[in-house]
């Protein structure tokens, strides 16, 4: 297998554009965040950096192919090879320097997945599964509901009606306008087609106003919609680096991208959520509050209630402690 990897002898020096782009790079990062935390996402994304001009990959915005051989180089070819946990910090410095110079992130494409996921197999490394973003995490992340830039009050939407109408990141790229009906109460959502419904009749979720306007979903969809002048097409549509809206949907990597950038900015560890992070959090959320079953099961389309189990994450030993109810 390492036959056919490339490994480095003798590495070049980094040229003067090379040496331009990672101190650029350095200057999109997040001051908030630990001193330690910083110099370490530093020195990985030289190490990534100097990988790619060695082998002439392009560095910002890098490749999938680039960063799935990376990967490889690091478990498998690199004398001494490094563990899983460090070539986790290496992939979370990667996707770090791109979401802050405005770019998706190769490590949430399928290929570079498919090799992560195949390393950790292989070294019988078990994932974590993704953290349920709950309401008050929710509103945690959310952009500043003062921004007027088209990204933050888009993301805003995307966020709220995500988490509210519990829509898998496929069902909120593939919404038009037309599948969003706005009544008295609230917006009907149209799902043309699901996950577990490829063919049936189009499924429809009700979001209500709430009596705060600062979080409504609805009104962030209206915001949204209203700045980006929506009146037919996709409803969440690409935005460049300069703010122009394009008439192209987003992709699905880009809700995950949406969802990780907002939590990191919050402080929360962008490799432990993903678009899912929404759908399940409504779950985990509605069981705290108490509601039926069958509420949440309607609203979210699972085929069984079993189902809902599996999407339901407790946060801490106490949530939902049944100790403390015990009529004693």
């Amino acid at each position: 297998m390492n036959e056919h990897l490339p490994v480095p002898q003798q590495p070049p020096a980094l040229s003067a554009e090379l040496l331009e782009t990672i101190e650029a790079a350095r200057r999109f990062e997040d001051l908030s965040r630990a001193a330690n935390t910083r110099r370490a996402y530093r020195s990985d994304w030289s190490d990534f950096a100097a990988y790619c001009s060695r082998h002439s990959f392009p560095i910002l915005p890098s490749s999938d192919r680039a960063v799935e051989l990376y990967i490889t180089y690091l478990a498998y070819a690199r004398k001494p090879p490094l563990n899983p946990a460090s070539i986790g910090r290496r992939l979370a410095a990667i996707a770090h320097y791109h979401r802050d110079a405005g770019y998706l992130s190769p490590t949430d494409m399928a290929v570079v997945k498919k090799a992560w996921a195949g390393i950790r197999k292989s070294l019988r490394i078990k994932p974590k599964p993704k953290k349920a973003v709950v309401s008050e995490e929710l509103l945690r992340i959310l952009p500043d509901a003062e921004s007027t830039r088209a990204i933050d009050v888009r993301d805003r939407a995307v966020l709220l009606l995500g988490f509210s109408a519990a829509l898998r990141r496929s069902e909120i790229v593939a919404l038009h306008r037309a599948d969003l009906a706005f009544e008295k109460k609230g917006v009907v959502v149209t799902i043309q087609y699901s996950k577990t419904n490829q063919e049936g009749e189009p499924e429809r979720v009700a979001v209500e106003f709430l009596t705060s306007t600062t979080n409504c979903p609805v009104v962030a969809l209206l915001r949204w919609l209203n700045l980006a002048n929506i009146s037919d097409g996709p409803a969440f549509r690409r935005i460049d680096r300069h703010g122009n809206i394009a008439s192209e949907p987003l992709s699905p990597a880009a809700v995950a991208e949406i969802v990780k950038r907002a939590a990191e900015r919050a402080g929360l560890d962008p490799r432990h959520v993903a678009a899912h992070s929404l759908r399940s959090g409504f779950v985990t959320t509605s069981r705290r509050r108490g509601l039926p079953d069958w509420a949440i099961q309607r609203h979210t389309r699972h085929k069984s209630p079993e189902m809902l189990n599996r999407y339901t994450h407790s946060q801490t030993l106490w949530d939902q402690n049944p100790s403390g109810d015990l009529g004693l």
